[in-house]
């Protein structure tokens, strides 16, 4: 991959890990993140061996006394490290990520067809949607990313409110199945009506009253 795809991803990654540790972020970290990540291809050039040394995992060992410095500074070896190598495992070449110990290249997707050619209009693609994606990333983290803590936060609280308003539906619905109001009117109204005809039948000297009747009038 060219300078112009390696630069944008390693800044990416840079970002995204200085939000998720919750660092603040500093232009000389984006820029020291921007000039690592062309370093492996620099490296290579001078031992004269294309993807050897530079794009080792061996790469990775000034990584762990950075961050032994600074956590920022290690961010920034290890987010241009992983970018470049991964990045480059795409290209039809690969990587020999355990240079020197084996030549072994390691690369993705298995067919060669749908791995990209270095300069390619398939990279300017892929640079493209890393640019598209790494200046939200950039404006947010300048701007103001939201708080890791506060986006669990509200998600455990929108959970809980969501089981309390189930179980509230859950009892309603248990009330109205049992004591409705309207089937308790209906008993009120055959009541009633049983009332009325007693009274009735009294009145006028019939006061034993026939139960089919009763039934046809609840009915």
């Amino acid at each position: 991959m060219r300078f112009w795809t390696h630069i944008p991803a390693s800044l990416l990654l840079y970002l995204l890990l200085i939000w998720l540790f919750n660092l603040p972020v500093n232009i000389p970290g984006m820029v020291i993140t921007g000039l690592i990540s062309v370093v492996p291809d620099i490296i290579d050039k001078v031992t004269g061996k294309h993807r050897g040394f530079g794009h080792s995992f061996i790469f990775l060992a000034p990584a762990i006394l950075a961050f032994m410095i600074n956590i920022s500074l290690g961010l920034s070896i290890v987010s241009a490290f992983i970018t470049h190598v991964a990045l480059d495992c795409v290209t039809k070449k690969g990587v020999p990520l355990f240079y020197p110990f084996s030549e072994t290249r390691l690369l993705y997707p298995k067919k060669e067809k749908s791995r990209i050619t270095t300069g390619s209009s398939r990279e300017v693609a892929l640079a493209m949607l890393i640019i598209f994606c790494l200046v939200p990333v950039a404006y947010g983290l300048t701007v103001g990313m939201p708080d890791l803590e506060e986006i669990w936060a509200q998600d455990e609280e929108l959970e809980n409110k969501t089981e309390n308003n189930s179980a509230k539906e859950y009892i309603k619905r248990d009330y109205r199945g049992y004591y409705s109001p309207k089937s308790e009117d209906k008993k009120v109204e055959v009541i009633v009506k049983v009332v009325d005809l007693r009274r009735n039948y009294s009145n006028s000297g019939r006061v034993d009253l026939n139960e089919s009747h009763i039934n046809q009038t609840q009915d």
